[in-house]
């Protein structure tokens, strides 16, 4: 095989890299979508099924149709990092930034497909993707057959547009090609129309997914509103110019921060479970002391300007906001991940503890084992949250519930009847559904706990920057604007 076209490829590369600020794959997209159909071959005249899976909340994907049978795992290569893998046709490790809105290099991985579906052959390849807002795609090389395959989409709320090209290098010609579109018809339910090489023509019916950017949150009215880490936009999160920002704005009722647990017993305001993003270290932050968290530049990531800042433990926090006791609460997310009861009832005295002369504290959490924790070990004034990102209790269904609004509705019933938290956090990816949600959150629960005490009683965004003028690059990333939905459960 020749290897005069890899110059070319390289050449070709750099060009689709310049050329095009945004390029990712579907997944870094976080489209979802179900569709079956046929298409029709006009060389043969035949019709022939067709069936398209993209589904999932990343790094937990599953792709199926048109030869195509792969997962990507949500199990990091080493502990909490943005690393992932994937198995079936597509084999790959992948690296992923989940922050960025707008970045020339958003995702990239390297693997090999191996045609399970055929004569098992397999073909190295590298990708390299990046991300402008709504638009995104990704080049990739494949070593063994000297080809190159760029792929681009586009998506808005009423319609998908994706594109794909693979060149031969070799050939010095297009292999094959394919152009398509997605309509969301009513709500989620989509027809797609794809033409591809030797005009085959494909219609399929089925489900299709908006994940709008964050700041679509901006477009409603919101009772209250809370600063996500203080502030991600204009200061380095969950510091203390990112909390004296948030402490200085009037219209901001609650501030959110984040508790680790380290090696030692300590607690930490850092976000990650690890120090990737931050310092570029892989290190847990369960497996390191709080004086060695302490020693990290907790600044440089954002700006160099802020190189001197470090991690606050939770005393630090508490003291810190202590001015913003008589104009809202702190909503502190519980990680402690697997550590257990004790652990739980430690962390709650800590924190009781350290907020005893500062502002009232709500407590909020992901994690499933933590929402059975939390009303167990939680006194009669306190109030918690569990932030809603995958149906714990519909297995077939998990990935799909964001398409369906009865599966989405039955959801949020079950996590608040099973829980009975006292408000419930979604993501913008199921902004679609808000006005829907908001009023089953009122059906659900009388609302009984608000103001500045406990939680506020009506809708509230939370989100990395509240400044609206800074929408068009605040609110920035993936899972960077939720909504708080109280339902004011009595139970308890």
């Amino acid at each position: 095989m020749k290897r005069q076209g890899l110059p070319v490829a390289v050449i070709l590369m750099c060009l689709q890299m310049s050329m095009l600020t945004a390029l990712t794959m579907p997944w870094t997209a976080q489209s979802k979508y179900l569709f079956t159909g046929a298409t029709y071959e006009p060389s043969s005249a035949q019709v022939s099924p067709y069936l398209d899976i993209y589904t999932g909340d990343a790094p937990y994907i599953i792709h199926a149709g048109s030869g195509e049978l792969s997962v990507l795992l949500g199990l990091p290569l080493h502990r909490p990092t943005p690393f992932f893998f994937s198995f079936g046709t597509e084999n790959q490790i992948s690296f992923m930034d989940v922050y960025s809105r707008r970045t020339l290099f958003q995702s990239g991985s390297i693997g090999f497909s191996w045609d399970l579906l055929g004569d098992l052959s397999i073909d190295k390849y590298i990708m390299l993707s990046s991300r402008f807002d709504q638009i995104s795609s990704a080049v990739r090389f494949y070593a063994d057959s000297l080809t190159l395959e760029h792929a681009l989409h586009v998506s808005t709320p009423r319609a998908d547009l994706f594109t794909s090209l693979r060149y031969g290098l070799e050939e010095q010609s297009i292999l094959a090609w394919s152009a398509g579109l997605d309509l969301r018809l009513r709500d989620s339910l989509a027809l797609r129309l794809m033409l591809s090489q030797e005009m085959e023509l494909t219609i399929a019916f089925g489900l299709s997914h908006y994940d709008p950017p964050a700041d679509i949150a901006l477009e409603y009215t919101w009772d209250y509103v809370g600063a996500h880490r203080g502030s991600m936009v204009r200061y380095p999160e969950n510091t203390i110019p990112a909390f004296e920002y948030a402490m200085g704005r009037e219209d901001i009722s609650f501030i959110e921060t984040d508790m680790n647990m380290t090696s030692d017993g300590g607690y930490v305001a850092v976000h990650d479970l690890s120090f990737l993003r931050y310092i570029g270290r892989l290190d847990a932050i369960s497996e390191l002391t709080l004086e060695q968290i302490r020693s990290f530049d907790m600044g440089s990531f954002f700006s160099r300007e802020y190189r001197d800042l470090r991690a606050l433990d939770l005393q630090e926090t508490a003291e810190v906001l202590k001015p913003f006791a008589g104009q809202g609460f702190v909503m502190l997310e519980a990680k402690l991940i697997g550590e257990g009861p004790e652990a739980m009832d430690r962390f709650l005295d800590a924190v009781r503890s350290a907020y005893a002369d500062s502002a009232k504290v709500s407590y909020m959490t992901l994690y499933y084992e933590n929402a059975r924790l939390l009303p167990e070990h939680l006194h009669d004034d306190e109030s918690w949250g569990l932030c809603l990102l995958n149906a714990p209790s519909l297995p077939p269904f998990a990935l799909y519930s964001g398409f369906i609004y009865p599966l989405f509705t039955y959801e949020i019933t079950d996590i608040v009847e099973r829980y009975e938290p006292d408000y419930i956090m979604l993501t913008t990816d199921f902004i679609e559904y808000y006005d829907q949600a908001k009023e089953l959150a009122a059906d659900l629960g009388s609302t009984s706990c608000s103001g500045t005490s406990r939680i506020p009683s009506s809708p509230c965004l939370l989100m990395g920057d509240p400044d609206r003028r800074s929408s068009e690059k605040g609110a920035q990333g993936y899972r960077a604007c939720d909504c708080l939905l109280p339902v004011g459960s009595e139970n308890r």
